[in-house]
């Protein structure tokens, strides 16, 4: 009798979980940075990315972290997307695992920028202190 198949699970990855803290301070600098235009929260997504892995400190404690996407679609192949929302357009635009992913290198400025900002940021404020008190730390754009 043919019961289905036989499935064991060998490998497994936690969630990846923003903290919310430092969710708030990353998206806080970012709006200061790029302005709220520019700043998009797709709210939570499933996906099975081993960046909460990389979050553990030697000792197995958790690090505190912020997972964001930056989008790195070229301008002509955005605006041909369809879609009328951003959200809409992403479902409509090559991802980074998709062969036809293609990234526009012109990203990088502002990836380094958003990465730097959010370092700068959480060193600013550290983890007692509330996202606000570091608006008038830090002299970023």
């Amino acid at each position: 009798m043919n019961t289905g198949p036989d499935m064991r699970i060998v490998k497994s990855m936690p969630a990846t979980v923003n903290d919310a803290r430092v969710a708030r301070s990353v998206a806080d600098i970012h709006t200061r940075m790029f302005g709220s235009s520019q700043i998009i929260d797709p709210g939570p997504a499933m996906g099975s990315e081993d960046f909460s892995e990389l979050a553990l400190a030697p000792d197995g404690r958790a690090i505190p972290y912020h997972y964001w996407f930056l989008p790195s679609t070229p301008s002509a192949v955005w605006d041909a997307a369809p879609g009328q929302s951003p959200m809409a357009k992403f479902g409509n635009v090559p991802s980074a695992h998709s062969p036809n992913f293609a990234p526009d290198p012109a990203v990088l400025d502002h990836g380094v920028a958003a990465m730097t900002g959010a370092v700068l940021a959480e060193l600013a404020i550290g983890p007692q202190r509330e996202s606000a008190e570091y608006g008038v730390a830090l002299d970023l754009p």
